[in-house]
């Protein structure tokens, strides 16, 4: 499986950083913001560019979502029986709120459980 399918998306790592969660992760997305914004790939460790102009956010994997996550917060993968359409992972967390949150890739899952339970002001 490729590293962007077990790492969240720069949209949503955009948007969890935005909403204030923690920057600490194994990988990190890179974005270059001089100009034209060009986005450079996943890395494994922040760097210091001395003339500035790099970006980074947490692509955070699986695990490290599952720990930002409340308890009773779980990921299931559901595929159709004739296997004509990819698997499907589901987030839900049944003590706060309960959403049918899905995404072909699980970190997405998971990281829009997190956006929608902070939005909704349901975790700190």
């Amino acid at each position: 499986m490729k590293l962007e399918n077990q790492v969240v998306s720069l949209e949503l790592a955009k948007k969890l950083k935005e909403l204030g969660f923690e920057q600490e992760s194994l990988f990190y997305h890179l974005q270059n913001t001089f100009g034209d914004k060009k986005y450079l790939g996943i890395v494994d460790k922040t760097g210091n560019n001395p003339k500035g102009g790099n970006t980074y956010y947490s692509a955070y994997t699986v695990t490290e979502l599952l720990e930002l996550c409340p308890p009773s917060t779980s990921i299931l993968k559901r595929t159709d029986v004739i296997g004509k359409n990819p698997p499907r992972y589901y987030a839900e967390n049944w003590d706060t709120a309960y959403s049918e949150i899905y995404n072909e890739n699980p970190a997405d899952a998971l990281a829009k459980l997190l956006i929608y339970l902070k939005e909704n002001n349901l975790i700190n």
